[in-house]
């Protein structure tokens, strides 16, 4: 599964180390030139140098209108930004569109906003595209550890990197995480996961159980 990356999910992964996760759960990372250069490169200069370093390395495309004409692409990018541009902020937006006209199956974002790019496409208003947020890719990482309390820590810290101010109550967002890829989510969600564990042997029930019996305890 291929991924487009939104600005603060990969600012908030590089500056806490956990970077790997984007590589662990996705073949390829495609991010559009606007989010690299007007977004991160304005928001954090050390992520905009680590990410060039890995362009480097191959293991983040760097998505250009240079590339798009070169695909064949420039035009359909061109309209779905226009038709989806409403909905979200400009790197958003370009973020999604490139998702959707490259057939790039996930985009990774932080964003927390009602009718924001996670809460859109987890209710699917745009086709599709599958939303991972930082904790929901930590929640992969706990259903093959089994490990609550590293799955909380690795929360926390980029939490407080994330949100210093206002940080998100750990037990709130994981219960949401876990009603979203149980019996409340969609048909595609709940599909999604069922072959996840399919693919990884792993015991959704138990695991939730497990989960559950801690968050009641926290």
């Amino acid at each position: 599964m291929d991924v487009s990356m939104d600005t603060d999910i990969t600012i908030h992964l590089f500056n806490s180390g956990k970077e790997n996760l984007l590589y662990k759960y996705f073949e390829n990372c495609y991010m559009h030139e606007f989010i690299l250069e007007r977004e991160i490169k304005n928001k954090s200069l050390q992520v905009y140098n680590k990410i060039y370093e890995e362009i480097e390395k191959g293991r983040i495309t760097k998505v250009t209108q240079k590339y798009l004409i070169e695909i064949g692409m420039k035009k359909q990018f061109e309209d779905k930004v226009y038709e989806i541009q409403t909905l979200f902020d400009f790197g958003e937006t370009n973020a999604v569109a490139l998702a959707s006209v490259m057939g790039i199956a996930a985009l990774v974002t932080d964003d927390t906003k009602d009718q924001g790019p996670h809460d859109t496409l987890v209710k699917e208003y745009v086709e599709n595209i599958i939303p991972f947020s930082f904790y929901e890719l930590l929640f992969l990482e706990y259903l093959q550890s089994g490990d609550y309390d590293c799955f909380k820590d690795d929360y926390e810290k980029i939490n407080m990197i994330a949100y210093p101010k206002h940080p998100m109550d750990f037990v709130s967002r994981i219960k949401r995480v876990v009603r979203r890829f149980s019996k409340q989510g969609t048909d595609r969600d709940k599909q999604w996961m069922s072959n996840f564990c399919s693919v990884n042997d792993l015991d959704y029930k138990k695991l939730m159980q497990n989960l559950k019996t801690r968050l009641l305890s926290a």
